[in-house]
């Protein structure tokens, strides 16, 4: 019970764009966490009916090697493989499914789980620099065995209408499930201050039960080390918790912050970005909306060109990391959500010169570029907007709205892509593209 879906997860805030944001790097850690604690359940798992201290140290040995072999091999064997094939795509995927099966076998060999063997391979194929193109490959043959598998669990499935009092058993299981994220990871995550946004958010992606329980649980039936009965709840309790944990994921957002409303009445408050007494501070010339990896990388030119306008600028960003780390360089950070005009009036952006949002709005959450750039001409008339975009179209989008300059994400490549700007229509001396890239407007 204590395992989350790295399956369910991964897929489903990798679709809303959220594996890059702190809660979800958060969650991802914490499912790899689990991962090698799943590793460690398998390699011995085989012994626990005659449990033995040299027996389990064996195990272990033997898992041991079996990683030392696949890393060994998928640097100086792989690599040079996948460099002689790279040009040939069906190979490529041949090639990896064939390393699957090698060290599936290898499991064997070893009395280990081929379950086992299978997370092996691919974390050897995750240090080797083809990874990326062998995971865009291979992803509708998993897409296809993922959906092979819950054809299979949906048809294992015992009818609950047939026996309800197991079925209820399983539903106060999946109710406990979900309370023990919140009670567990949550307070680790706020004690470390991370603040309850992240904290909440990071409680409820782990929310359901992994298919490792499931596997835990087959072998365990199959050693006769559990009963079915306790097969069929557990399995149960899988099917509720990624059903319901689907919804919660989708809706995490408006989720975290409506049980934050409910947080300070028990004496759990969020983040404060300043105290009391600096909350009058006058507003900065530059207001960066969100820090992301651009803003990050400007920041640094800033301190490697030593240019003395770090106590000029204000940070606008929820993440709790940015708010500990940032005023170290000199820079101020107010504590907020950029989509709230509220936060922004907070953080002074009526007396900002240049305001800057760097987030593309496939990691925005609750507002977007366009919708920051029709605020900014409110709030701030007179400052200089500059705003990001994924593709040209989006980028006279921003124009026609009141940017100055709109920043082309690294997501788009141009094939006539060059350096710098071009003015746009109307705006003499305002650039059109970014540093990225950028293609003339008749383009």
């Amino acid at each position: 019970m204590a395992l989350s879906s790295t399956t369910i997860v991964v897929k489903l805030l990798y679709e809303k764009y959220e594996l890059d944001t702190l809660a979800g790097r958060l969650t991802l850690g914490v499912l790899v966490f689990q991962d090698i604690w799943a590793i460690v359940v398998l390699s011995f798992q085989s012994s626990l009916k005659n449990p033995q201290i040299l027996g389990l140290l064996r195990d272990f040995c033997e898992g041991g090697l079996l990683i030392v072999i696949s890393l060994v091999l998928s640097k100086y064997v792989l690599g040079y493989i996948f460099r002689k094939i790279a040009q040939l795509p069906e190979l490529v995927l041949v090639a990896s499914l064939g390393w699957c099966f090698l060290i599936c076998g290898l499991a064997n060999f070893f009395d280990l789980s081929l379950e086992m063997g299978a997370l092996i391979a691919g974390v050897a194929i995750s240090t080797f620099p083809y990874n990326l193109d062998i995971i865009a490959k291979i992803v509708s043959i998993r897409d296809f065995f993922i959906t092979l598998f819950f054809v299979a669990l949906g048809m294992a499935i015992p009818n609950p209408m047939a026996n309800l009092g197991m079925f209820k058993v399983a539903g106060a299981a999946a109710l406990f499930l979900v309370a023990s994220r919140f009670l567990s990871v949550y307070p680790v995550l706020y004690f470390l201050k991370n603040g309850n946004r992240v904290s909440l958010l990071t409680s409820i992606n782990l929310s359901q039960l992994s298919e490792f329980a499931l596997v835990i649980t087959v072998i365990g039936v199959k050693e006769g080390h559990i009963v079915p009965d306790i097969q069929t709840i557990i399995t149960y309790v899988f099917v509720i918790t990624s059903v319901v944990s689907t919804y919660m994921i989708k809706y995490n957002q408006p989720l975290q912050a409506f049980m934050s409303r409910g947080l300070p009445y028990i004496g759990s408050k969020d983040l404060k970005s300043a105290p009391a007494d600096q909350a009058e501070e006058p507003g900065k010339d530059i207001a960066i909306l969100g820090f992301f990896r651009v803003a990050s990388a400007l920041i640094r030119e800033i301190e490697a060109a030593e240019a003395d306008i770090k106590d000029k600028i204000v940070v606008v960003d929820l993440n709790p990391e940015v708010l500990r780390n940032l005023p170290r360089h000199g820079v101020k950070v107010v504590y907020g959500d950029i989509s709230n005009p509220e936060t922004l009036h907070h953080a002074g952006i009526e007396a900002a010169k240049i305001v800057i949002s760097t987030i593309p709005d496939e990691i925005l959450v609750g507002t977007d570029n366009l919708r920051l750039v029709g605020w900014m001409k409110k709030m701030a008339p007179e400052a200089r907007i500059i705003v990001t975009a994924e593709s040209p179209s989006r980028a006279l989008t921003l124009y026609s709205a009141g940017a100055d300059y709109v920043y082309l994400s690294t997501n788009w490549r141009p094939a006539s892509a060059h350096r710098g700007g071009a003015p746009a229509p109307g705006r003499t001396g305002r650039p059109q593209g970014s540093g990225n890239g950028a293609t003339q407007r008749a383009g």
